[in-house]
């Protein structure tokens, strides 16, 4: 595992600090990206739109819920 210095830790608060998010490259490790990924390739399809309703009353309707 990577370790920073105080100073780059003290440099990423102020970038989100002023711009509200920061990048910090490599981050997280290449094989728990990879483990991510993996998860939601098996989720593929498991999700569906939301809606509203039930049964015959379901329906999606974009202008209440548009997520």
């Amino acid at each position: 595992m990577q370790t920073h210095s105080d100073d780059k830790w003290i440099e990423w608060l102020e970038s989100l600090s002023e711009h509200n998010f920061v990048i910090i490259d490599d981050f997280v490790p290449t094989h728990v990206y990879q483990s991510v990924l993996d998860v939601i390739e098996l989720q593929k399809g498991a999700f569906s739109r939301a809606g509203i309703g039930s049964g015959s009353d379901f329906r999606i309707d974009e202008s209440i819920r548009d997520e």
